[in-house]
């Protein structure tokens, strides 16, 4: 588990290019995760499944500990 990446190093890698800062761009701000996904289980499964020009992210491409991270990022972008 030491080879994972840290949930900024994931954000930069798959996320910021469409949300860049969490702020809209391709992609909508992030700034309501909260909101729209209180319970992670419900934003993890939408990250899986992807949505729109959102691409899916398979355990492949973020296992769960890179994931729980990403979670764990996207949460302090919301703040």
């Amino acid at each position: 588990m030491s080879n994972d990446l840290n949930g900024e190093q994931i954000f930069f890698r798959t996320c910021n290019e469409c949300h860049p800062g969490g702020k809209a761009n391709v992609g909508p701000a992030l700034d309501k995760l909260d909101e729209h996904f209180p319970d992670d289980s419900k934003l993890i499964a939408f990250i899986r499944a992807g949505k729109g020009v959102m691409p899916p992210v398979p355990k492949e491409v973020l296992n769960n500990a890179e994931m729980a991270a990403l979670i764990t990022y996207l949460r302090k972008l919301d703040k």
